[in-house]
């Protein structure tokens, strides 16, 4: 995934950790984390070698079409809706954060100035765009998990320097919606949402943590760089234009990527 041309490299891990009362199985918060630095050495060319070889398979998928990258039939029939709708949702997610209520842009984004709601604003501007092409664009949408990464809980993945996306057997779950009925509910509309800010061309977001507990324990440089944040924003924006009010109240994890 990475072009590591040095020897040596600093790594840590930070992020958040979901967290349940006694015996609930209901997530109440989260607690914040970050590990300690460690050095780990890199032979160079062995790793030039493999993201070689991960690239040969991207390339031989085409520039963003999903007509040519998904065959005809259900899969490709789900990954249009998908897309429309996440479209739709990002332009009205747009909007909310360049005019709408500044308190309910704190819920999620933490820092309601003018800079954070541009740059989120900007965000959503780049995946409305992108979930609106059909062809070209930075995305190769893939249907079916060619590389063999999905299991039984991922929905989706993608590779954010390549633009590659793939879209795992749980996204097409009969019970799975395409725009759910919760509020900060998971649907394919949002997910697909998710997976476009993770681009180096459109945010280059990470997954700090998910749900709306948790992305309510994060830190504004956090939710701004998390995929989930989007997400969730978009849900509850969509809710309030339907004049339904996405409570405070938790429903529902998101389990993508």
């Amino acid at each position: 995934m990475y072009a590591l041309h040095g020897k040596e490299y600093d790594v840590l891990s930070r992020g958040v950790i979901s967290y349940a009362e006694g015996d609930s199985f209901e997530l109440s918060g989260a607690v914040p984390y970050e590990s300690n630095v460690i050095r780990i050495s890199v032979d160079p060319h062995r790793a030039r070698q493999k993201r070689d070889e991960f690239h040969g398979k991207v390339q031989k998928l085409k520039k963003r079409s999903v007509l040519e990258s998904c065959p005809p039939g259900p899969q490709k029939d789900t990954v249009l809706r998908a897309l429309d709708a996440c479209a739709k949702l990002s332009q009205g997610a747009q909007q909310a954060a360049s005019m709408g209520d500044p308190k309910t842009f704190a819920k999620y984004f933490k820092d309601p100035s003018p800079e954070m709601r541009k740059a989120v604003a900007g965000v959503y501007a780049k995946v409305a765009a992108e979930c609106g092409k059909l062809d070209g664009g930075d995305t190769r949408i893939h249907c079916d998990d060619g590389f063999e990464y999905c299991d039984g809980l991922t929905l989706a993945y993608t590779s954010p320097s390549t633009g590659l996306q793939v879209y795992c057997p749980a996204y097409y779950a009969p019970d799975y919606p395409d725009l759910t009925k919760e509020c900060h509910g998971q649907d394919r509309a949002t997910t697909t949402l998710h997976e476009m800010t993770h681009l180096d061309s459109v945010a280059g977001t990470i997954d700090i943590g998910y749900g709306y507990r948790t992305t309510k324990s994060l830190r504004p440089k956090q939710a701004i760089a998390n995929a989930d944040t989007y997400s969730l924003y978009a849900n509850g924006e969509n809710f309030q234009a339907g004049n339904r009010m996405c409570a405070d109240a938790f429903s529902g994890l998101w389990s993508g990527c």
